[in-house]
């Protein structure tokens, strides 16, 4: 099972390099957060068990907001959106919005989904009931302390003007020790 900072880093990161480097125009960071908080999403599943329960009862966990179904339903809804917009049956802009966080978010459950699915069982076709089992590959909860560690660092590193000021304190510094 994923950490929460790596639910919400690895779609952050993803998007972002989409941002910077595939798509022709630009858009928000503002998109690029609401994709981590996506990412994030599937598990408030485990709120709505605690009210309905009175506990944390994990034998609801995994289910409806763990399934690629979801992220299919939420696609196809902002490509729906989309067409519509683009044949200008819908004019307002903010449908534009509309369709693009729909996309966001169901890469962010699809990230979710999968980051979860690593650890070994998920029912990533529920209600159907079709199970998939994959290999424990990564998590332990020392092994999630280290990726979300490593993804953070990546994050920070990938910020331009972070890296940009890292740098040039680096240059100064080297600058001084040269003289």
């Amino acid at each position: 099972m994923a950490n929460v900072a790596t639910h919400i880093l690895f779609p952050m990161l993803l998007v972002e390099t989409y941002r910077r480097y595939i798509c022709k125009t630009k858009f928000s960071r503002w998109y690029v957060f609401f994709a981590g908080l996506m990412g994030a999403a599937p598990d408030l599943d485990l709120f709505y068990t605690h009210y309905m329960t009175g506990s944390f009862n994990l034998t609801y966990h995994r289910e409806m907001t763990h399934s690629l179904l979801l992220a299919l339903a939420l696609l196809l809804l902002g490509a729906i959106i989309w067409a519509l917009y683009s044949n200008k049956i819908l004019k307002h802009k903010g449908w534009k919005t509309g369709y693009w966080l729909l996309f966001l978010a169901a890469f962010g459950v699809t990230c979710h989904v999968l980051l979860d699915g690593i650890d070994g069982m998920s029912r990533w076709f529920y209600p159907l009931g079709w199970s998939i089992v994959l290999p424990n590959l990564i998590y332990d909860k020392f092994r999630a302390g280290i990726l979300d560690g490593v993804l953070l660092l990546v994050w920070l590193l990938y910020d331009e003007e972070m890296f940009e000021s890292m740098l040039n304190k680096a240059k100064r510094i080297l600058g001084k020790k040269r003289k």
